[in-house]
């Protein structure tokens, strides 16, 4: 933690980091859970389904997009915070910044 005074921007980009990191996890415990319930409950039911990635891989897939967002928001967030400027991605609001931002 910086030894500084807290700016307005500082404050909006953590607290927009930190709720992207929720709300990433949060998408892949989700994602991944639905895959492994489609793969145990789909290939019981249906031999073609055990022997083709689609229709139980299309959780994985999207679990692999948006983790490639995550990157993305991840160094565009970083390179915004260096220059001072706030990166607002879309995001669950857990957080809100811990001073009055205007």
């Amino acid at each position: 933690r910086s030894r500084g005074p807290a700016t307005d921007a500082g404050e909006r980009n953590r607290t927009a980091a930190s709720n992207w990191g929720l709300t990433y996890l949060i998408a892949t415990v989700l994602l991944v859970t639905l895959h492994f319930s489609l793969l145990v409950n789909l290939a019981s039911f249906n031999e073609s389904f055990a022997t083709s990635f689609y229709p139980i891989g299309i959780t994985i897939t999207i679990w692999v997009a948006v983790s490639a967002v995550h990157i993305v928001f991840s160094i565009v967030g970083c390179v915004k915070a260096t220059r001072g400027r706030v990166f607002k991605p879309v995001v669950l609001p857990f957080f809100l910044p811990r001073v009055h931002v205007r």
